[in-house]
C-alpha cells in the first residue's frame, strides 16, 4: 500500500511539472503616439491585462486630445478589450478624439440685446440709438472685429500628417499629426539583423505639408580571417552573402582536410 501511495505521489508531481511547462505565454505591447506605453505578458487563450493608467495626449493650437480606447491599427476602430482572447504577440494602439479648442473671439458678435430705453432727453441731452446701443456722439464696436478695432484673429494653421516608413521591410512605423511649421519628433527606428540605422531620409524642422519620411540602413560589412601555416588572408563580406573559399596550398606530405 504505501508503494502505492508513493507511486501516485511521483505521478502527480510529474504530471505538474509537465502542465507548467506546457503553458505558452504571448507579449501584449500597448502604443501611445508611437511610443511603448505598456507591456505585458498574459497567457495564450487568457484575458487581456489592460494598462493601470490611461494613456494622454498633449493639446495643439486647435484641440484638446480625450482618450477613447484601444485599437488593433493606428487610428482604427475602437475594440472591446474585455472580450478579446490572446492567441499570439500582439500591438494595440490608442485612440483618441479630437476637441475641438474654444476660440470664441471677445466682443459682441451682434448678438446682444438692445436695450428697449431710448435715453432721457433730459439727461446730457445724449439718447441712445436703437440700431447700434450707442449714445449718439459715441462710435460703436464693430461687431465683426469685436470690441478693439483693429485686433486681428490670426488665421488657423494647417494640419498635415507625416508617416514614418521603415525602408527594409517597408513597413509604416507610426502615423503623426502635426500643425503646420511645427517640428515633429521621430519614434524610435526599428532594429533589422545585419543592418545599421543610419538617419532618415527628409528632416522634420518644420512641416509644410503631408510628408512620408523613410528609416535609412545600411548593410553591415564583416571581416573573415584564414590562417593557414602562419599565412594570413581576409575577405571582407556583407551580411548574408556567401564566401566560397577555395582549398589552400599545403606543402608536400601534408593534406587539407577541412576549414
Amino acid at each position: 500500500m504505501r508503494k502505492v501511495v508513493v507511486a501516485m505521489i511521483v505521478f502527480l508531481c510529474i504530471a505538474a511539472i509537465f502542465c507548467g511547462c506546457s503553458r505558452e505565454f504571448c507579449e501584449v505591447s500597448y502604443i501611445s503616439e508611437g511610443k511603448e506605453f505598456f507591456k505585458t505578458r498574459v497567457e495564450k487563450g487568457g484575458a487581456l491585462r489592460l494598462p493601470d493608467d490611461v494613456p494622454t495626449k498633449e493639446a495643439d493650437g486647435e484641440n484638446e486630445y480625450e482618450f477613447k480606447g484601444w485599437s488593433d491599427k493606428e487610428n482604427g476602430e475602437i475594440l472591446d478589450m474585455s472580450e478579446i482572447k490572446t492567441q499570439g504577440d500582439v500591438v494595440y494602439y490608442a485612440v483618441y478624439e479630437a476637441i475641438p479648442i474654444d476660440q470664441t473671439p471677445s466682443g459682441n458678435e451682434g448678438g446682444g440685446e438692445v436695450s428697449d430705453d431710448q435715453g432721457d432727453p433730459s439727461e446730457d441731452g445724449q439718447t441712445s440709438d436703437p440700431e447700434t446701443g450707442a449714445d449718439e456722439g459715441e462710435e460703436a464696436s464693430d461687431p465683426e472685429i469685436g470690441a478693439d478695432e483693429g485686433e486681428e484673429v490670426a488665421p488657423e494653421k494647417e494640419i498635415y500628417e507625416v508617416l514614418f516608413r521603415d525602408g527594409v521591410s517597408g513597413e509604416v512605423i507610426s502615423e503623426i499629426a502635426v500643425e503646420e511649421g511645427s517640428r515633429v519628433e521621430p519614434p524610435s527606428p526599428p532594429e533589422h539583423e545585419g543592418y545599421e540605422f543610419i538617419g532618415w531620409s527628409d528632416p522634420m524642422n518644420a512641416v509644410l505639408q503631408d510628408t512620408e519620411i523613410t528609416a535609412l540602413y545600411k548593410e553591415k560589412e564583416y571581416t573573415l580571417k584564414t590562417n593557414v601555416l602562419g599565412e594570413q588572408n581576409e575577405y571582407k563580406t556583407a551580411y548574408n552573402d556567401e564566401i566560397v573559399l577555395e582549398d589552400p596550398q599545403v606543402p608536400q606530405g601534408l593534406i587539407f582536410l577541412c576549414w
